[in-house]
């Protein structure tokens, strides 16, 4: 895990060819996570199988609307690339490797849980990206109309 400011995550996403509006008539798939923790973080496992494998991920923290010390703690804590003396508003971007999967779970359950804005953006492009917010919602973007997660469509996961 790497910790990137504001101006290196758009620079990333420019060097991926991630900045234009390639996801432009995606296919966008809201869920509710009104649900109890262990069955949220189970979606969040089934969210990053559905996105398969990737190279580099970028998770951009774009907003915490509602955070408490104890949640802000957890991230600085959680992001050790974090430069001493600064904070996350000055390094809202977090790069993953392919091997960091759990991480990035771990990561999106954690948003997702404390009620945070966030985009996740694959490379190389795979057509996909993770949004979570904090209305107790996130969304899948897709480009192929016909590729939604098989669990999402039956009971596993509604509240």
């Amino acid at each position: 895990m790497q910790s990137l400011t504001k101006d290196e995550c758009v620079q990333w996403l420019e060097l991926h060819s991630l900045d234009s509006p390639r996801m432009r008539g995606a296919l966008e798939l809201t869920f509710l996570t009104r649900v109890p923790g262990r069955r949220l973080f189970r979606l969040m496992e089934e969210v990053m199988n559905w996105v398969g494998p990737y190279r580099h991920a970028l998770l951009w923290i774009t907003d915490w609307p509602l955070y408490t010390e104890t949640e802000m703690s957890i991230a600085m804590t959680l992001n050790r690339g974090i430069p001493a003396g600064h904070h996350l508003i000055d390094h809202p971007g977090i790069l993953f490797e392919d091997n960091q999967g759990d991480m990035l779970c771990l990561w999106l359950y954690l948003l997702q849980a404390f009620g945070w804005d966030s985009c996740v953006h694959f490379a190389p492009f795979c057509g996909k990206e993770i949004e979570t917010t904090h209305e107790d919602r996130f969304s899948l973007r897709t480009l192929e109309h016909n590729d939604t997660p098989s669990s999402f469509r039956d009971e596993t996961f509604k509240s």
